[in-house]
């Protein structure tokens, strides 16, 4: 999966977790050999370093990207 669309796919998911009320989502990374330049996905997205985990907490601004336009049935 190219970085562009799984860019667009956590800024989905955020943006969803923010209208359900959710107050923080959590990741974790476990480094693999072909998941290295993966490596700062997490922190590109915005997210916290918190102990094990990767955390974004929701009244943070979502990294939207500009290039693509998610529809949905509650937006089309």
């Amino acid at each position: 999966m190219g970085r562009k669309l799984v860019n667009t796919i956590i800024s989905f998911i955020l943006s969803d977790a923010k209208k359900q009320k959710i107050s923080m989502v959590k990741g974790k990374f476990i480094p693999t050999e072909k998941n290295q330049p993966a490596s700062s996905f997490y922190l590109d997205s915005g997210f916290r370093k918190e102990k094990n985990f990767w955390v974004f907490r929701l009244g943070d601004k979502i990294k939207t990207p500009k290039y693509i336009s998610i529809n949905n049935k509650d937006n089309v």
